[in-house]
């Protein structure tokens, strides 16, 4: 069984003892997973630990309750917070609950049924998170197996504060064979929904010259998807990795694109920042020659390879400028372009703005 962890701050020692003796934690599903004598402490504590409810004192030493609350909040944020006051602490006491602390309770009501009372609250309190971040991830789920061009990039950076919500309530509050059981009902739709457009595409490809190598390929093309598992944190990898093959198998099926050309848009998608590519490059990995493939993707993108492989070049870098971090010659580099001169002139062509005006304007 996961019990819930429980940190105690307080300068109080006597306080302390008290509290951890009143009531039986282990048997209403928590655990003292820490205590800490002032505010600093009780950071450093937290930091290690990972303590979901923290009961903390006000005035304390080195650091107040409220200093700490909030270095908590910061970095901890699903973390409940139940603030210790005296009676002249009142005008504290409401400062933190306006600072999104759960509740408060003053020193001279502590007894073995106010904590019991508060303990009940508290899992209240997780169970309904938990119901939230259940739902939460499912929906984002969906979401994603309904776009059209949303990156796997986005689902988990949505998924992950979900999960970790998720991921810090106790086990009585949820169920995590139940969400791992409809994520891989979802999953599983799409993976069937691309196995029937792939085994239409693959009977039109059948029917041309080109579709001799498509045949060969066939075979890797299905999404390769066993059941989710079990545990939180892998259940989290395993989501992220479905996305991951769900969405290269989009790019690879492109709708109104046949599958070489997808392909060889998914070649330059993936090697982009080679300085060395090439239409022979692609050419070779496809197992096409050069001519019918530039014939092709003319034809149905409207574009030629060569402007392809720069308008991904550009994007990547236009990326690179908003998340900011690198230097312009940095940003050439890693776009594929050879030095930061081309790299200047070839942006400045596309987006009618030098990089760094770019970068200046965000």
């Amino acid at each position: 069984m996961e019990f819930i962890k429980v940190m105690l701050v307080d300068d109080d020692h006597l306080m302390l003892h008290d509290m951890q003796r009143l009531v039986d934690w282990h048997g209403m599903g928590f655990e003292i997973a820490a205590v800490a004598y002032n505010g600093k402490l009780g950071i450093e504590l937290c930091e290690q630990r990972k303590p979901q409810v923290i009961f903390t004192d006000i005035r304390m030493p080195i650091m107040d309750g409220l200093e700490m609350m909030k270095a908590i909040r910061a970095s901890h944020g699903n973390a409940l917070f139940v603030i210790l006051s005296a009676y002249g602490e009142f005008k504290f006491a409401q400062q933190a609950l306006s600072y999104g602390a759960f509740a408060y309770i003053l020193k001279d009501d502590i007894n073995k049924e106010s904590l019991i009372a508060i303990a009940k609250s508290i899992k209240k309190a997780i169970c309904q998170q938990a119901q939230t971040a259940f739902m939460s991830i499912c929906n984002a789920v969906q979401q994603y197996l309904m776009a059209t061009r949303l990156e796997p990039e986005a689902l988990s950076a949505k998924l992950e504060e979900y999960f970790r919500l998720y991921c810090d309530c106790g086990e009585d509050s949820w169920d995590i064979k139940s969400l791992s059981r409809r994520l891989g009902v979802m999953i599983e739709a799409e993976r069937k929904e691309s196995g029937r457009a792939e085994r239409k595409e693959s009977g039109r490809a059948e029917r041309k010259e080109s579709g001799r190598a498509e045949r060969k390929e066939g075979g890797r093309q299905n999404l390769d998807i066993s059941g989710p598992p079990e545990t939180k944190d892998a259940l989290f990898q395993w989501v992220c990795q479905q996305a991951q093959a769900i969405h290269r198998w989009r790019l690879e099926n492109r709708d109104g694109l046949s599958s070489h050309v997808s392909k060889a848009m998914l070649f330059i998608e993936d090697n982009y920042s080679d300085q060395d590519l090439g239409i022979q490059k692609i050419a070779d990995s496809l197992q096409m020659s050069m001519s019918w493939l530039s014939v092709c993707f003319k034809k149905e993108t409207g574009s030629t390879i060569n402007d392809y492989i720069i308008s991904t070049r550009i994007d990547m870098a236009k990326k690179l400028l908003r998340h900011g971090g690198h230097k312009i010659y940095e940003v050439a580099k890693l776009s594929g372009f050879r030095t930061s001169q081309y790299f200047s002139k070839v942006f400045f062509q596309e987006t009618m703005q030098l990089p760094q005006h770019y970068r200046k304007e965000l």
